[in-house]
This record gives structure tokens, sequence and C-alpha cells, in this order.
């Protein structure tokens, strides 16, 4: 039997009045109650690692706005880190805009030609996103 490697699942949590993430690790969770009664969808927005980590070891989140260079052509764009697929909504992450005949990660962690590193995220910094 083969051993597969599961990545740690981990949050982060914006929290929308304070207008600040929060870690999760240092959130209270109350016994027997749900997170969607503890933590009201009103009040914050949570947002999951995908599992991977950006060239220079950052963990990279849902909601992360990322720095993408192509190494081979001298490129660089900015793109929001999302959940869901383009098309069939296939359950991974990629990236919103980035074009790609596979997984966007897979594109660029595989190939050798890009250097992806986390700029900010879409709550701090959607400024980023824009041309």
């Amino acid at each position: 039997m083969q051993n597969y490697k599961t990545r740690p699942i981990k949050f982060r949590v914006w929290n929308i009045e304070k207008k600040e993430m929060v870690k999760s690790n240092s959130l209270t969770f109350h016994e027997y109650v749900t997170i969607e009664d503890q933590f009201a969808d009103d009040e914050y927005v949570f947002t999951q690692y995908i599992g991977v980590n950006d060239s220079i070891g950052n963990e990279i989140y849902e909601g992360d706005i990322v720095s993408v260079s192509n190494d081979d052509y001298h490129e660089t764009a900015a793109y929001e880190v999302v959940y869901g697929s383009k098309v069939d909504n296939y359950p991974a992450f990629y990236l919103k805009g980035f074009d790609s005949e596979s997984n966007s990660f897979c594109e660029i962690f595989d190939s050798g030609n890009y250097t992806c590193v986390v700029i900010g995220n879409v709550f701090e910094n959607y400024e980023l996103l824009v041309n």
C-alpha cells in the first residue's frame, strides 16, 4: 500500500468588523456549538490554507494575492487565489485569471518556469489586483 501525505488543514479568519486577520489558533471554540453558530457569516470570513507554500516559503491561503513571474518571458502579474474551477466546479484551488490548460498551481510549481510570491490578500490589499 502506498503512503499518502495529507496536507495540514489550517485556516485564517478575516474579522470584518475589526478589519483584521486573525490566526485560527488564537480563536476559542466552544464545545457543542457549530462554527456557523459561533461565528456569524457577517462577522468573519474563513480562508483555507491550500497546502502549498510560495517560492520563498510563505503559506498560501484562499483569498491571498500572489505575484506570478514567468521567468522565460520576464512577465509578472498579480492573481487572486480562489477555490473552485473555471469549468465544471472542479474542487481545487487555482489563480483567478491565470491562463492555463491545467490547474494553475500545477503549471506554476511543476514547470519550473515561474516564481510565485504572496504579496497580500483581497481583504487588506485588493488594490494590488487592479491593473
